[in-house]
């Protein structure tokens, strides 16, 4: 076997390691998680799962493992990258959050309106975490209604 088939054999070995780890990594971000960000119109709705109080303990609130940062990180990367150069305006963002009742079925509740975004304003900031703190304390509001 010549230094050329060893080199060959070598490459083969990287593209298989490369696509492999590529797949591992599409996989894991296709994972559910627990809430969804959808646009229609001049609209975007957010769909979570209910507030919970003093189950992970006491006093403490929970969204079923969701994390309201998560969220406003989702929200705010609708208005940057490829997809926010198309969108223009004002934007109103309302809330459904949903439970298990008694039987086990989904029972949706829904919240209404928690904010009105400004698309210029949105654009303006640099990073999710100087969007996330108002927005997380409207979804907050949102929630305890």
């Amino acid at each position: 076997m010549g230094t050329d088939s060893i080199i060959i054999v070598g490459m083969k070995k990287s593209y298989f390691l490369l696509l492999l780890s590529f797949m591992v990594v599409s996989l894991s971000s296709c994972r559910d998680k627990g809430y969804s960000v959808s646009t229609s119109g001049n609209s975007i709705y957010i769909e979570m799962p209910s507030m919970t109080v003093g189950i992970v303990g006491p006093n403490q609130v929970s969204y079923g493992g969701v994390s309201l940062y998560d969220i406003s990180e989702s929200v705010y990367n609708e208005f940057h990258g490829l997809s926010g150069l198309f969108k223009s305006g004002k934007y109103n963002v309302y809330l459904k959050t949903k439970y298990k009742n008694d039987y086990g079925e989904t029972v949706t509740k829904d919240k209404g309106l928690v904010i009105t975004l400004d698309t210029d304003e949105m654009k303006r900031y640099q990073s999710s975490g100087y969007f996330s703190g108002n927005f997380e304390k409207a979804l907050t509001e949102a929630l305890w209604r």
